[in-house]
């Protein structure tokens, strides 16, 4: 049984939407293949624009630690 029976065949993504998912699939493909909710956070900040970006501006070193969290 299915919780929600949802047709997202006619879903229309915007052009950042779509990086940030591409982003979110490469980073996956690095550790497992299973999207974490680690890997949406690595996808927005590598698409350098929003308010993740800004945590990336502000702490450098915060994706190198997303990054060894991911391999974990």
């Amino acid at each position: 049984m299915m919780l929600v029976d949802a047709d997202l065949t006619n879903i229309k993504f915007s052009d950042r939407s779509l990086r940030i998912i591409k982003f979110v699939e490469l980073e996956a493909k690095k550790t497992n293949n299973i999207v974490y909710p680690i890997h949406l956070l690595i996808g927005t900040s590598l698409e350098r624009t929003g308010a993740c970006a800004e945590l990336f501006i502000n702490y450098p070193y915060l994706f190198d630690i997303l990054i060894e969290r991911a391999k974990k």
